[in-house]
């Protein structure tokens, strides 16, 4: 009952944060906005909000699954508070900050998902957001992970062997790893039935052929 009152009034208090920070955005106040999101993070997530927003994918990464400080309700306004930030530098033409907040966001958002079982209309809004975003750059090879496996969630097959072979591009010295990546993305569909392929825009015929056409591309490495 002493957690529940808690994670009740700790919704209640994301609540009125997040509000104070669109209204803020919506008075287009975004310098104020963005000190208040700064504020919010190091209140909550008890992260120096430089450190945060500098924090290497990987090890942010890292930070997600070994906490055990934040519970999902802070993570996810975390999240959140990554929308915010990035719609308020895509206004101010900060493409490189729009970047950062949503390739956190990504992390943050297939982790909830993922490891937490935390499963709403919501949060796959969110995550489709950050990867129609993402998915035309340069990506380390974990995020693109990441995305080949949103696709094949949402059995969008077709979109996310396209995202394996756009990994294969970006870091073909990680040759090991790539080939692990196609085995078990091809390893999944294959297990699928005909029907479920075809309806994910990639017939078992094209997911044969995908799969040598990679093998192939390995080889050439």
């Amino acid at each position: 009952m002493i957690r529940k009152d808690y994670i009740l009034k700790l919704i209640d208090q994301l609540v009125i944060a997040l509000k104070k920070v669109q209204g803020l955005k919506d008075r287009e106040d975004y310098e104020d906005a963005l000190e208040l999101i700064a504020e919010k993070k190091e209140a909550f997530l008890k992260i120096d909000a430089s450190y945060f927003d500098n924090l290497p994918i990987e090890d942010l990464d890292t930070l997600l699954k070994n906490d055990t400080q934040r519970g999902k309700e802070i993570w996810k306004f975390a999240a959140d508070l990554l929308f915010e930030e990035a719609t308020i530098y895509d206004i101010l033409d900060q493409e490189a900050k729009v970047f950062r907040a949503y390739h956190q966001a990504l992390v943050i958002l297939t982790h909830l998902i993922k490891q937490n079982r935390e499963v709403s209309i919501s949060l796959f809004e969110k995550l489709s957001t950050t990867v129609e975003y993402l998915r035309d750059f340069r990506l380390p090879l974990s995020s693109y992970a990441k995305i080949i496996e949103y696709y094949t969630a949402i059995h969008k097959f077709d979109k996310a062997e396209d995202m394996l072979f756009q990994t294969l591009q970006a870091h073909q010295d990680q040759k090991i790893a790539l080939q692990e990546m196609a085995q078990l993305f091809y390893g999944e569909l294959l297990e699928y039935d005909d029907q479920k392929l075809k309806e994910g825009k990639l017939p078992r015929k094209e997911v044969e052929a995908g799969l040598q056409a990679f093998e192939k591309k390995i080889g050439e490495l």
